[in-house]
């Protein structure tokens, strides 16, 4: 069985608009506003999104996707309440939080050991 997530540990993307993040966190938030806009021009909100990022970010976190199955039903699971108010089913969800992990792949080391 895989672990819950931890509670939001990015509290600059909880805000209802699009944030401006601590420094030293350029790189993602340039990669954060480009893909908000492309999505925006699809019709969808901030707050469409932002669950979706913020669970992709606790995700990779806490050094997801794992090895072995079931993780991705884990993490489907974590988006019926992660979603909160956002407008995206699961699979328009994951294919952000999929976007996110290969954007934070690219960005200097985040200090998990990934094999």
């Amino acid at each position: 069985m895989y672990r819950q997530l931890r509670p939001a540990s990015v509290p600059w993307l909880n805000a209802h608009v699009p944030p401006v993040p601590p420094a030293g966190q350029h790189r993602l938030q340039a990669w954060l506003m480009a893909d908000f806009r492309r999505r925006s021009r699809q019709g969808l909100h901030w707050q469409d999104l932002a669950p979706a990022y913020q669970l992709a970010l606790q995700a990779w976190r806490d050094c997801w996707p794992q090895a072995g199955d079931g993780w991705a039903d884990a993490l489907a699971a974590q988006w019926e309440v992660a979603g909160g108010d956002s407008r995206l089913g699961w699979e328009q969800a994951w294919e952000v939080v999929q976007d996110t992990w290969r954007a934070l792949a690219s960005l200097p080391a985040d200090g998990c050991t990934r094999q």
